[in-house]
């Protein structure tokens, strides 16, 4: 598989080890996922520093990336735009997604995107109302983390994304989101230094 075949399978679906203790499973998570929603309502735009590690079955060793993160609710755009390698980038807009990787540069749309895009709207924005009808969907909480354990229905999407973990901090900001690949392949991401713009903020 060449790396850039890799970088698409992994972030077109998307996000070493992870361990697997999240919490205390949640059977009825109604009132924290309303919390959650209520906390993210109102996000306008999202600016964030990213770094990534990547595990394959293909390569001994981890690889390793860092970047920044935009997304605009209003342009309904996501970037992940990677200082390394540098050039390297991931942009959503438009029902689209393109992967850029060593000049070269990945475009996919159609209705297993749209799906993908909407798993990073609520990532994004705490709004999962629309994931369990595509997805099992798992909860657990933690005495600081509330954990979000998303397996697809669609075998298609299924492929490149078994299972994604979520972490929302006690602050409802997204911390940490990993994409477990069906080859066995999985890309943890960890996000710090958040910049949150909200609508009664430019008011």
């Amino acid at each position: 598989m060449t790396r850039l075949a890799l970088i698409f399978a992994l972030l077109c679906t998307s996000i070493v080890s992870l361990c697997q203790n999240y919490g205390t499973p949640i059977a009825d998570a109604t009132t924290r996922l309303q919390q959650l929603k209520a906390a993210n309502a109102n996000i306008s735009t999202i600016s964030a520093n990213f770094t990534t590690t990547t595990v394959t079955p293909l390569l001994v060793a981890p690889q390793h990336g860092a970047g920044l993160l935009t997304y605009s609710k209003s342009a309904d755009r996501l970037a992940l735009n990677y200082t390394q390698p540098q050039g390297d980038a991931m942009i959503i807009e438009h029902g689209t997604i393109s992967i850029t990787s060593a000049g070269k540069t990945i475009t996919s749309g159609g209705g297993s995107t749209e799906h993908l895009l909407s798993i990073f709207r609520a990532c994004l924005t705490g709004n999962f109302d629309q994931l369990t009808q595509k997805s099992d969907v798992e909860y657990y909480q933690s005495a600081t983390l509330f954990s979000i354990v998303i397996r697809p229905h669609n075998a298609r999407i299924k492929k490149f994304v078994k299972q994604m973990t979520l972490r929302f901090d006690n602050s409802n900001t997204l911390s940490f989101m990993r994409i477990d690949a069906g080859n066995g392949e999985s890309t943890e991401y960890e996000y710090t230094n958040q910049i949150i713009t909200r609508n009664t903020d430019i008011q």
